[in-house]
């Protein structure tokens, strides 16, 4: 599976099932990704790639500058996910 830095993607499995996450990095057979809230850009959670589901949207690298650009770009591209 092909993630680029900045895509949104949801989490399939796990405690955070359900959440839009960002992916940062390519850790070998894991991926970084963080959601501004729950998981910080500080503190970011290695997922393993089979347990996301990409979605179309890319945020730009400015938005990767802070939790809370991070967190306002992942609610814009996802209004309806607020509050899971």
């Amino acid at each position: 599976m092909d993630l680029e830095r900045g895509q949104i993607v949801r989490s399939t499995a796990g405690r955070d099932k359900g959440l839009y996450l960002v992916v940062l990095a390519d850790a070998g057979n894991r991926v970084l990704v963080a959601d501004g809230h729950h998981r910080s850009l500080s503190a970011p959670k290695a997922k393993n790639p089979a347990h996301l589901a990409p979605t179309r949207k890319v945020i730009g690298e400015e938005q990767l500058g802070s939790d809370k650009l991070l967190s306002a770009a992942i609610a814009a591209a996802f209004p309806a996910a607020q509050g899971i």
